[in-house]
């Protein structure tokens, strides 16, 4: 399993991934996102990469994907503005996160904490949680308990 990598071009998310032990690399594109590459077993030539964003990134990458790609735009506006969003979008996680540790007071006084809800948490969560891969596949199964075939899903 290759380690989680994360790309960023804010320094302050880079110093906090960096404090986490992630692999951080500045992305002049305002590209944000956190890999993992992971595998079903270890020796499988099977790979596949989770990217993972928060929601307000992903709008971010909508945007800069609809304007760069399959070629970079020539419009000097959109990309100053597409550099703007980054900013605003960074800007948005900070408040959500703000938010959540300024409830959180209210909250633990009135019923149970689950979880704590902030980017932070969920980037700590999401590290200690990786499981090793399994023997032997999970299958998942219907509402009615039956086991569920990937391979026969229509879609």
């Amino acid at each position: 399993m290759e380690p989680p990598k994360a790309y960023t071009w804010d320094p302050e998310s880079a110093e906090f991934f960096k404090k986490l032990d992630i692999n951080t690399e500045l992305k002049e594109s305002h590209y944000t996102s956190l890999h993992y590459v992971i595998r079903p077993k270890a020796e499988s030539d099977v790979v596949c990469e989770i990217q993972v964003r928060t929601l307000f990134e992903e709008i971010w990458g909508e945007v800069d994907h609809s304007l760069n790609y399959p070629s970079p735009t020539d419009n000097v506006a959109c990309s100053e503005q597409l550099r703007v969003l980054a900013k605003v979008v960074g800007a948005g996680s900070r408040l959500v996160d703000s938010i959540f540790r300024t409830a959180q007071p209210i909250v633990s006084s009135t019923v149970e904490p689950v979880l704590e809800p902030s980017v932070e948490h969920l980037a700590k969560v999401a590290l200690s949680s990786v499981t090793p891969p399994a023997a032997t596949p999970t299958l998942v199964q219907s509402e009615e308990g039956l086991p569920i075939n990937p391979e026969d899903d229509p879609t």
